[in-house]
């Protein structure tokens, strides 16, 4: 999965504007306070695999929603 707070763009790699880079800083740390470690830079994807269970799910996307508040 890859999170981003700009414009879509047809262009790869993607070009992020200046704000979206902020953007998504603030919302790393946020997550991160929350106990989610996501990619640190806004050009790296995330992953998931097998061993993340429902309820581990469910817990990262509560923490994910807090951190966008």
């Amino acid at each position: 999965f890859w999170i981003h707070f700009g414009e879509p763009g047809m262009a790869f790699p993607p070009e992020i504007s200046d704000d979206a880079r902020a953007r998504y800083a603030a919302f790393f740390r946020r997550a991160l306070a929350e106990g989610v470690y996501l990619p640190p830079s806004p050009y790296e994807v995330g992953f998931l695999s097998v061993a993340h269970s429902p309820d581990v799910l469910g817990d990262a996307l509560a923490r994910i929603e807090r951190a966008l508040a």
